[in-house]
Formats: C-alpha cells, structure tokens, sequence
C-alpha cells in the first residue's frame, strides 16, 4: 500500500491509481490517508489527494535544502526567462549628440562705491623771505543777532611784496576703496541647450526566448498502489 512505481503503460493494473493528484474520500481509502495525509491536496475531513507526478519528477526530501525540505511541496520550471538581475556586472558603448542654441546671460549692473582721494604738498625753499601779516581791529557783524553782538576780529593778507620759491608740488591719490558703478549687461551666447544619449546593444533579442531547464527525460506513467499489505513501523 501506498508504493509509488513508474508504469511504462496507460493500462493501469487493479488496486492502482495514475499519481494524477486525484482527490479520493477518507472514509473509503481511511489506511491510504493515515499514510499520506493531506500532503498532496484535500480537506483532511472528507478527502484527501494523490500524489501528482504529472510532468515533474520526484526528488528526496532533504532538510538542508529550502527547496526540498517539505514533504509534498512543488517546484521547479520547465523554463526560465534571463533578466537583468541573472547577468553580470557589464558596460555599453554610448554616444552623446549635443543640440546648439541661443542662451542669453544678464550680468546684473554694480553700484559705485568708495571714493578717489588725492592729497597735494608744495614746499617752499627754505629761507624764504616771504610772510603773512595780520591786519587787526576788522569789524565783523552776526546777521540776525542783535547787539552787543559785535567785535574785532583779527584777518591776514598777503604782503604783495614778499615771495617764495616753490620748491616741488606733490600728489598722492588714492583709489583702493573705490569702484566704478557698472551698468547692466546682457549678452547672447551659442551653447549646448540639450541632446540625445544613444547607448550601443550588447547584442541578442528584443524578445528573447525562455531557456528550456529540462534535462533529457523519457516520459512514463506512475502509479500508486492504494490496496495490499499496511506497511508497519519498525
């Protein structure tokens, strides 16, 4: 009971069933179930399945294994489809082609700031006879300012006969904190405004075909014995 045998024929013998996934009642095959359970399909209350080895192979169960540590789990794929994530790291050729245009640039005007200063000295050769004498008692007036508002006030005048000789004049000017407003200023230039990138196929299809995963195989029947002798625990 329950031995599974590949069956080189459709003519099924008596006490088998095609391991087809058929779902058989519990009360009517209740040994067969206390063997296989609900491992290959049913509802453990009024059936349970057959094993189904209908174009797929059977492999041990291996509690190392993700794939093969349950018992009764299906897997596998007849074919399975490249993508990006199955190939290694790679590069492509590209090329750029750049698009010419217009782009106007506006340099924004400056204010002036700081000011230029220049500082002048004459000497004098020395021993000069030349001088300035005071001219006393002048009489000055505050306007709008009532009396006694008024006094003497003392101002000097060039004595017309003295002279001096000029010895040199120097100027210093002085520039450094000082910047010139600049007005606005816009201006056209011809630059890259856009392109198109093409990158170079590495090769193959645009619709590639799905890599077949069978080995070679022989297709045949496998059975189940659903009668004969219970097999007991040692």
């Amino acid at each position: 009971m329950s031995t599974i045998l590949p069956w080189p024929s459709n003519r099924i013998p008596s006490g088998f069933s095609l391991c087809n996934g058929t779902l058989l009642t519990i009360n009517q095959y209740y040994a067969l179930y206390s063997l296989l359970g609900v491992y290959y399909g049913g509802d453990a209350k009024t059936t349970f399945g057959l094993p189904d080895l209908r174009g797929r192979g059977p492999f041990g169960v291996s509690s190392g294994s993700t794939d093969f540590r349950t018992l009764g789990f299906p897997g596998g794929k007849t074919s399975a489809m490249i993508t990006a994530f199955n190939l290694p790291v790679h590069t492509h050729n590209a090329t750029f082609q750049p698009t010419q245009g217009s782009q106007t640039i506006t340099f924004p005007a400056t204010p002036q700031k700081g000011a230029i200063t220049a500082k002048a000295t004459t000497d004098i050769v020395p021993g000069s006879p030349g001088s300035v004498d005071p001219v006393a008692n002048q009489t000055y007036n505050l306007t709008g300012v009532a009396a006694p508002a008024n006094g003497p006030v003392t101002t000097t005048a060039v004595d017309p006969t003295n002279k001096a000789t000029l010895q040199g004049t120097n100027v210093v000017v002085d520039t450094s904190t000082y910047q010139p407003a600049i007005p606005a200023l816009s201006t056209t230039i011809s630059t890259v405004t856009s392109g198109t990138v093409t990158v170079a196929q590495g090769g193959g299809s645009t619709n590639p075909s799905a890599i077949p995963t069978l080995p070679p195989y022989l297709t045949i029947n496998f059975i189940i014995a659903l009668q004969g002798n219970y097999p007991m625990p040692d």
